[in-house]
């Protein structure tokens, strides 16, 4: 739940509890039921059923995270060494002197941790008491130095909860106040917080014409959209808003785990087209553990005339095992 995360699209997982409701059929094999701290906790999905706050520890964590970018606020995408003032970054090939990694070539070189939150839960989980949720703002508030990703199936429930932010804060002491009903007042306001990266799954077109347009109604700094476990081709509709893009980042990803749905790899090759034709930074995470396609270039390269994939990792998560044109892994700005 900590530091260390094997998720390719963040550097840090936080987890403020653990515990959720199965909402659309994304969540059908829902890993996080059935990951090691639900199985140690005793938690159980599902409405009514209780969330459980994870431990003073684990809260205490990206303040740590926090301090260590302000002190070494450079960081090498490859190896994880950080820098106080890499100089050497004016240079376009340049290397990172603890692994040699070549900066051109990756972007390497980043600041500010990404911290996705919530990979065991949902931060607008009606069903969570107010005071974790006030707690979780707090959190954000002090550590400016983190981008936080905050991922939610559930964007219809941000207004409500931000209302019930506001008002649980009017009903406390002056002394006893949080920032959280004041972050509340602003982002309902129009004005969010500057390091909070908002998100939602859309793991097929049902979800993405429902979810994505509430995403683009709230205020925020930066949209991005979870298209995992992808479960059919999307169109996705609204990328751009005028002269820009409206979402700013797509992650693509299809299913793991022993009943994985599968996912055709032509599905990601022709939403990684209509990122690239409306300007969206893409990332492919994994092609999932039942990949398959109808692609002749595929079926070649795996001796294969239809069906599917045979790849060596479980989660078809080994890029060395695609073809060229799904090595893509950009990050927004």
């Amino acid at each position: 739940m900590g530091k260390r995360t094997k998720i390719s699209w963040c550097d840090s997982t936080f987890n403020p509890w653990v515990g959720c409701s199965k909402v659309s059929p994304g969540c059908a094999n829902c890993y996080a039921e059935h990951d090691t701290p639900a199985r140690v906790l005793g938690v159980k999905w599902g409405p009514g059923e209780p969330r459980h706050r994870t431990s003073a520890n684990n809260w205490r964590q990206p303040e740590a995270w926090n301090v260590a970018c302000q002190n070494f606020p450079w960081r090498c995408g490859l190896c994880g060494g950080r820098f106080v003032d890499p100089d050497f970054l004016g240079n376009p090939f340049c290397v990172c002197p603890k692994c040699n990694g070549l900066a051109s070539e990756r972007g390497l070189f980043q600041r500010n941790d990404r911290v996705f939150c919530g990979s065991l839960c949902d931060w607008l989980d009606p069903e969570v008491p107010i005071e974790w949720l006030a707690d979780l703002l707090d959190l954000i508030q002090r550590t400016p130095n983190l981008n936080w990703l905050l991922l939610t199936k559930q964007p219809g429930q941000w207004r409500s909860q931000m209302k019930r932010l506001r008002k649980f804060d009017h009903g406390l002491t002056a002394e006893d106040r949080t920032y959280a009903g004041n972050m509340a007042e602003h982002w309902l306001a129009g004005t969010p917080p500057l390091n909070v990266r908002f998100g939602v799954s859309a793991e097929d077109q049902e979800r993405w014409d429902e979810r994505v347009p509430l995403l683009r109604s709230i205020p925020a700094t930066s949209r991005f959209v979870s298209v995992e476990p992808m479960l059919e081709r999307i169109v996705f509709t609204g990328l751009r808003n005028m002269a820009r893009p409206a979402i700013d980042w797509i992650i693509f990803g299809g299913e793991s785990g022993p009943k994985a749905r599968p996912c055709d790899v032509a599905w990601i090759r022709d939403g990684l087209r209509q990122c690239r034709e409306a300007g969206v930074p893409a990332f492919v995470k994994q092609l999932g553990s039942r990949p398959m396609t109808q692609d002749p270039e595929i079926w070649t390269m795996h001796g294969l005339t239809f069906g599917p994939l045979t790849v060596r990792d479980l989660k078809g998560a080994d890029p060395s095992e695609w073809t060229a044109d799904l090595h893509v892994r950009q990050f927004p700005g």
